[in-house]
């Protein structure tokens, strides 16, 4: 399994190119959010704008019995 790298970036054009072009190439890639540490869909309008136009979708798994995270994944 793959995962999704953002390096400190401006939010833009540029940035969601970067998050298109690695999930075309890594199909089953995932991008953790929405934890500690890592970016908020809610404040990130990048993220937002390619799952609102549906090229990406957000999933939550259980990574244990009690616990459980949300990923970006490729729709």
């Amino acid at each position: 399994m793959d995962y999704l790298y953002v390096p400190m970036m401006d939010y833009g054009k540029e940035r969601r190119k970067l998050i298109k072009d690695w999930f075309t190439e890594h199909p089953e890639g995932q991008y953790c959010v929405n934890t500690k540490y890592r970016p908020q869909v809610k404040e990130d309008p990048d993220l937002k704008k390619l799952v609102r136009v549906g090229f990406l979708k957000q999933i939550r798994l259980h990574t244990s019995r009690f616990h459980a995270r949300s990923f970006l994944v490729k729709k």
